[in-house]
């Protein structure tokens, strides 16, 4: 289907002949202070929703003012986020304010988050992606009359709320999945305490724990086929994913021969946000190899691998994980206090009843999750959907 023309009572513009635009500029750093002396100062990313209050300093030498209900907007990676300022703002030079002449900011805050994917396809920079004053005031944007403005604000954002609220309702269901299948897991375990099983320590049913490595040269070594080389976005709890999984080539794998994971391993994350997440390895992505924050756990005859990645990731094994964290700055792991984990060994056979069970009904979350995940993923395309139905239909002039 064809563009269209646009209404009667609509023109274009370039943004600079509709808007008044400020490019940010950062005042003097030793202006900065967190006491509320001054203007309020805000720099770095203009976020979608509300300003956070972390990201307000103030200063007593202020530069650029932005003022209260202008559009906000991320001039440097990530290019394009948008905000409407809720009071008079100084702003860094990541960020500009504009302001619609005869119109409404509200508008302009939908139309710039239309046209986010084309400020990120044209901006510069090799290592911080940026766009300048130049190509903002060269847009050319649709400006119908103020009333129009005003219906297409107040319907886009009905839809909007209406599409928070079934997200809300979908993240609802996802969390009561996840915490289905977690009370089923500590349900199981607490079951299995219960029972008076010897408790031993996991040092003395592994012949291994140990972390991997990071190769010289980083994620410059990176290779797209070779030798898998897991980090710790790659391990979640009982499923591995190989959404950006990186590989190395043989002769970095040889040089990391005694970080190389084996079939039947237990992959345990020992740092970050993620730490606690475990999986026993796929035997497809043997042999592999982890970097410095996964950690390897390979046990002995006495202990089946699932058991122990279950037992790591039911709630109340979690719980003790966070509580017995270490370092100053970020979550860490040692080994002595994977060595230290107190295991509840049930009989061979029963480990293995266990793991069937809890098989069956991962595989059964997994499945559920995938349902509701896609919900969501439809829900979040919804927005951009409306914007698009909007603002997409007409045919930009070359020129203006």
């Amino acid at each position: 289907m064809g563009k269209e023309k646009l209404p009667d009572g609509w023109k274009w513009r370039k943004l600079s002949d509709a808007a008044k635009i400020i490019m940010g500029q950062s005042p003097p750093g030793t202006s900065y202070n967190q006491k509320g002396d001054g203007e309020p100062f805000l720099q770095g990313k203009a976020e979608f929703g509300e300003i956070s209050p972390n990201n307000i300093q103030y200063t007593t030498e202020p530069k650029k003012m932005a003022p209260m209900g202008s559009v906000l907007i991320s001039v440097r990676a990530p290019v394009g986020d948008v905000n409407v300022s809720n009071m008079d703002y100084c702003i860094g030079r990541g960020l500009a304010s504009i302001s619609l002449c005869n119109g409404d900011n509200l508008f302009l805050y939908y139309l710039l988050q239309y046209l986010k994917p084309e400020l990120e396809n044209n901006s510069t920079g090799s290592t911080f992606k940026s766009i300048s004053k130049s190509h903002l005031s060269n847009l050319v944007i649709p400006i119908p009359p103020l009333d129009v403005q005003q219906e297409i604000v107040i319907k886009i954002h009905n839809q909007i709320e209406e599409i928070k609220r079934i997200k809300e309702r979908v993240e609802g269901n996802l969390k009561a999945a996840s915490d289905l299948n977690n009370a089923y897991l500590k349900g199981i375990f607490e079951e299995v305490i219960t029972q008076n099983y010897p408790v031993i320590k996991l040092k003395k049913l592994t012949s291994k724990i140990g972390s991997g490595s990071t190769p010289r040269g980083g994620k410059s070594v990176y290779l797209d086929e070779g030798i898998p080389f897991v980090r710790s976005m790659n391990v979640h709890f009982n499923s591995f994913k190989k959404e950006g999984l990186a590989h190395v080539s043989k002769e970095i794998d040889a040089s990391m021969k005694n970080t190389r994971v084996r079939k039947d391993d237990v992959l345990l994350n020992i740092t970050g946000a993620s730490i606690g997440r475990v999986c026993v390895v796929p035997d497809e992505m043997c042999p592999a190899n982890v970097n410095q924050h996964v950690s390897i756990i390979r046990t002995n005859k006495d202990l089946i691998p699932q058991y122990l990645s279950y037992y790591i990731s039911n709630p109340n094994c979690q719980k003790f994980i966070m509580a017995s964290e270490s370092g100053a700055t970020r979550q860490a792991l040692t080994k002595t206090k994977i060595e230290n984990f107190d295991i509840p060994l049930p009989p061979f056979e029963t480990q293995q009843q266990i793991v069937e069970q809890l098989n069956e009904i991962n595989e059964l979350s997994k499945i559920l999750m995938n349902q509701i995940n896609s919900q969501l993923e439809a829900v979040n395309k919804l927005p951009a959907s409306i914007l698009n139905e909007i603002f997409g239909k007409y045919e930009i002039p070359e020129k203006v």
